[in-house]
């Protein structure tokens, strides 16, 4: 896997001993909105931890750890569709620590993983989901060139409630021109 680098963070596989900042995003209360199962110990976050590396192994994910100043920061997680290397699209996946929102971090580490992905993947499409009231993710995705394709109503059970989720996709232009 590649690691990028930039002035204010690195791009870089995601490691086990990423866990316990892993386990601490997930227990916050902005992050609990989106997970639909957070791990309730350490032993689970290394287990979700441990299955995204497994993806990567695999070829079916990338999973990118955000690493600042030594210290794992969040995650920009690659995933093709369905689990399937022959798809033309992949999905994405984000989280950040708290302590380091509010800086633009998550929108350059989209960006940069977007453009790498496109140009290895050779994708048409990239996908992300976000649950309906996560308007910080959201702005992500709107600064980074996603667009909303829809409202998936009653898409996702959280805390016994069904909740919506908004569908956002970002185009490959380079794959589009070649295709028509």
């Amino acid at each position: 896997m590649v690691i990028i680098k930039t002035k204010e963070f690195i791009l870089r596989p995601l490691k086990i001993s990423d866990a316990q900042k892993y386990y601490e995003i997930t227990q916050d209360k902005l992050s609990q909105l989106g997970f639909s199962h957070p791990p309730k110990n350490i032993a689970e976050a290394k287990k979700d931890i441990q299955d995204y590396i497994n993806q990567g192994k695999k070829k079916i994910g990338e999973p990118f750890a955000i690493e600042i100043g030594g210290e794992y920061a969040g995650s920009v997680i690659l995933q093709f569709q369905n689990f399937n290397p022959q798809d033309h699209r992949g999905r994405i996946h984000i989280w950040l620590h708290p302590k380091f929102r509010g800086r633009g971090i998550m929108t350059k580490a989209v960006n940069l993983v977007v453009k790498y992905a496109f140009k290895k993947y050779k994708w048409v499409k990239i996908i992300a989901q976000t649950r309906s009231y996560n308007k910080a993710s959201q702005g992500v995705l709107k600064r980074t060139g996603f667009k909303l394709e829809g409202v998936l109503k009653k898409d996702a059970l959280k805390n016994g409630k069904y909740v919506d989720n908004t569908l956002w996709a970002r185009f490959n232009p380079k794959s589009l021109k070649k295709r028509g």
